[in-house]
């Protein structure tokens, strides 16, 4: 039941630190 739940929140988290890495890594460069 909660599974979907879980994985839109994962998948949330997993897209905030793809993009906060990306920034560091912009902002570093």
């Amino acid at each position: 039941m909660a599974f979907p739940y879980l994985s839109v929140f994962f998948y949330q988290v997993i897209q905030e630190t793809t993009t906060s890495y990306m920034d560091s890594e912009a902002n570093a460069i």
